[in-house]
């Protein structure tokens, strides 16, 4: 944990130090600007007074401002009240900062976007105009629509200097109006060949690219990756050419992608994302044929996931980033989406569909890959280490009821949860333990639904009792449900912290819940095959006007009879194993609520039980032939004895319990 927790702070560290070397180089720049502004006021005045003295060089001016700056420094004083004029002083200050920041985002900001929409509706009404009211011919109107393009550029490119901010509203608006008129000149009136529009939209796009970096300016990147993804539907004939649609869209992504990485820009890279699987997504829907598509699309799923997978670990390794949420989010979803559109392409045809297990678990052998080079070359904090092993865990999780079924699912689950239980706790991993516990919570589910298939195929097979596979699942879930409580309640081990309070503190009372309710089922299952064989074959078929099959009543009154001395016999073993070895004051009080109901239903169930066999017996002595044999009805006196066994269990327990001899604290 301390190496852990070291790498973290070592990596801020470098992050800060980073950002503070990105400080000092604005601060030279602003102070380089000051300076050539103050020499250029000092040249002025000279001109306009010559009589004046000389003024002293400007790197003098500033070494006596600061040393004036240094010498006047005086301790900072604590006032208990401020004087009301500096008070108000103060305030008035603190309102014209608030004052100018508002009037920064509505001039600079607000103002600029409200610009660039009324620029492009103003070119769009007059063409509209000029259209319906039949003014001007189609050519003449593609040309007027590039010359006032080309004049926005223009005008934009010129007021660059002095008014930057409406210079790239004019530039933005621009591009916008040339992307409109393309379109047009080639869907509308059919001016020039697709081709033609293709290239000169990627022409657009790439001087709008270019724009956005010499303003640094994302908001100018955004139209161009709009404008670059909108060029294939604004140019399509239906031809369906999938391969030239994504191959384009893949360089536009590497392009774009580039740029996000060079000037720090997330949005672009959340845009790219979203916009490329919606497009691929979208194709999926409509336009797939899995005759003609299968091999295709699997290679761009596989090459877009690549492309924004390897982006995202490239960013975080380079900037020393730590993920946040949305970051989470973003690398599940593409790694999640992949998965997905990968599934179903396999599924859509018979002769990939037994590859899915394979694909799913080829998910985790790339997360891995990624992982062992992180570990390896400790290019990165833990965090994003363990962030990308739990995707590996996950599809190695997901691959085994995809490729698997039955009892195989919970077996693997099984192993997969003690291994990675065994690694967090011995290691002091915390994430390994915490998917350990959801892993086991599956494995327990699949063993149910296991335990429900073989309750149906019961009146259909006859199955022997502890002869299945089930049962021998049921087993090995308990054998490594078994180790994971062992070093969960081993105190030679150190206790997680997280353990400890919060949510999981819930797993010290569920994981040994689990093994003692699962250890009583899996038996109980058994005897419940046994008596349903033995009620199977005592059926005897009606010859009479209804039908129908009547069974043995007696053999459901040996089932219940044998279930009552299971549960009696499981619940003085748990109890014995705590008082001789386990010694858990929870657990023997739970014991105690075990054994007085344990009682309490060999008293009512039980002695009904004994009574009903009893007189099945003695009615089929009377009529020459009975199902139930002397010994079976004696089990009234191991009831007896089990009465006996019990309360003295609970007397040991009361006496152990309540002078605190024997029982340790949970």
């Amino acid at each position: 944990m301390s190496n852990d927790r070291l790498n973290d702070l070592i990596y801020k560290l470098q992050y800060l130090e980073r950002k503070q070397e990105e400080y000092a180089r604005n601060m030279k720049q602003l102070r380089e600007e000051i300076q050539a502004f103050k020499k250029d006021s000092l040249v002025q005045e000279s001109q306009d007074q010559p009589v004046k003295q000389q003024p002293k060089p400007v790197s003098e001016l500033i070494e006596t401002v600061e040393k004036k700056q240094t010498s006047t420094e005086q301790p900072i004083k604590k006032f208990d009240k401020l004087d009301p004029q500096v008070n108000d002083r103060f305030n008035d200050e603190n309102k014209k900062t608030s004052t100018n920041s508002l009037e920064k985002f509505v001039g600079e900001n607000l103002l600029n976007k409200i610009g660039i929409l009324i620029t492009i509706i103003g070119v769009i009404i007059g063409v509209k105009y000029s259209i319906e009211n039949n003014l001007i011919s189609p050519l003449t109107r593609i040309i007027l629509g590039y010359i006032t393009g080309i004049s926005l550029l223009g005008i934009g490119i010129k007021l660059k200097k002095k008014y930057e901010p409406y210079s790239a509203v004019l530039v933005s608006g621009a591009m916008c109006v040339m992307y409109f008129v393309t379109f047009s000149g080639y869907s509308f009136y059919h001016l020039y060949s697709q081709s033609v529009a293709f290239i000169l939209m990627a022409l657009f796009t790439l001087f709008t690219v270019i724009t956005a970096l010499k303003y640094d300016r994302s908001i100018i990147a955004h139209l161009g990756l709009i404008g670059a993804y909108a060029v294939p539907f604004f140019l399509s004939d239906g031809s369906g050419r999938m391969a030239i649609l994504f191959s384009y869209i893949s360089l536009i992504n590497f392009g774009i992608l580039a740029i996000a990485f060079k000037k720090e820009w997330k949005s672009l890279y959340y845009v790219a994302f979203g916009a490329t699987w919606l497009i691929f997504i979208t194709w999926s829907i409509t336009s797939y044929d899995v005759n003609d598509h299968l091999g295709k699309a699997l290679f761009f799923s596989s090459l877009i996931f690549l492309t924004f997978y390897t982006m995202f670990i490239v960013y975080k390794l380079v900037q020393k980033e730590v993920y946040t949420v949305i970051d989470i989010v973003m690398l599940l979803a593409n790694s999640l989406l992949f998965f997905a559109t990968g599934y179903l392409l396999l599924e859509s045809h018979s002769s990939t569909r037994d590859f899915t297990g394979l694909f799913t678990l080829l998910n985790a052998v790339i997360h891995f890959i990624v992982a062992v080079i992180i570990h390896k070359k400790q290019l990165a904090s833990n965090n994003l280490f363990y962030l990308v092993a739990a995707l590996v865990l996950s599809f190695i999780t997901l691959s085994i009821p995809v490729q698997l079924d039955g009892e195989w699912v919970t077996v693997s689950w099984t192993v997969l949860a003690a291994v990675l239980f065994a690694i967090g706790r011995i290691k002091n991993i915390a994430p390994y333990e915490k998917i350990a516990y959801a892993i086991i919570i599956l494995a327990t589910f699949s063993l149910i639904e296991d335990w429900d298939q073989l309750n149906r195929e019961i009146y259909d097979s006859n199955l022997k009792a502890l002869w299945h596979t089930t049962f021998f699942t049921g087993l090995f879930y308990i054998i490594g449900l078994g180790s994971i409580n062992y070093l969960y309640f081993n105190k030679k081990r150190a206790i997680p912290e997280f353990t400890i309070t919060g949510f999981f503190h819930v797993m010290h009372y569920v994981l040994p819940s689990l093994l003692i309710m699962m250890s009583y089922v899996i038996f109980k299952v058994e005897i419940d095959i046994y008596w349903e064989n033995a009620r199977n074959i005592s059926s005897k078929t009606l010859t009479t006007l209804y039908g129908g099959t009547r069974y043995d009543r007696n053999v459901t009154l040996l089932h219940d009879t044998w279930l009552l001395f299971y549960s009696f016999g499981f619940v003085a073993l748990l109890a014995g194993i705590n008082l001789k070895w386990i010694k858990n004051k929870i657990l023997g009080q739970v014991n105690c609520g075990f054994i007085g109901f344990s009682i309490l239903v060999l008293l009512i169930a039980g002695l009904w039980n004994f009574s009903e066999l009893r007189d099945s017996y003695l009615d089929g002595v009377k009529d020459g032939y009975t199902s139930i044999f002397l010994w079976q009805v004696n089990l009234r006196y191991l009831g007896i004895t089990t009465a006996v066994l019990l309360h003295y269990l609970i007397r040991l327990h009361y006496k152990e319990y309540y002078l605190g001899k024997a029982f340790a604290k949970p």
